[in-house]
């Protein structure tokens, strides 16, 4: 569960900010090869080459975000959730503002329709 986590945190979360250049296919071979995210790191910062490829800003709080995804305070009880129809009007013209294709939304939106998502 710790590699999942340390796996999410180089991947990029909420909870802190990211060392550049780490996707999910690098983040994998790392925590492979160096098994934790505190590992990672002392093998950046020991190898030049490394720290120019990996840069690791000094906000990036990864033993604060492991605490974070492990003990997160989550309230399971005193809330409903009411599930409403996505007005999907909105939504697209959301998206398009963003920039996001108008066919993607459109697609996404029909599929979502027939697989009654929402």
């Amino acid at each position: 569960m710790e590699q999942f986590i340390d796996f999410c945190i180089l991947c990029g979360c909420d909870y802190t900010s990211r060392i550049s250049n780490i996707g999910p296919v690098r983040a994998y071979k790392l925590l492979q090869e160096h098994n934790d995210i505190l590992q990672i790191m002392a093998w950046i910062r020991s190898n030049p080459p490394q720290q120019e490829r990996y840069k690791i800003s000094t906000d990036f709080s990864p033993l604060v975000a492991r605490s974070l995804f492990t003990q997160a305070k989550v309230q399971k009880e005193g809330f409903e959730i009411d599930w409403q129809p996505i007005n999907q009007q909105a939504l697209k013209e959301f998206l398009i503002e963003k920039e996001f294709s108008t066919n993607r939304i459109t697609n996404w939106l029909e599929k979502a329709v027939m697989n009654s998502y929402y």
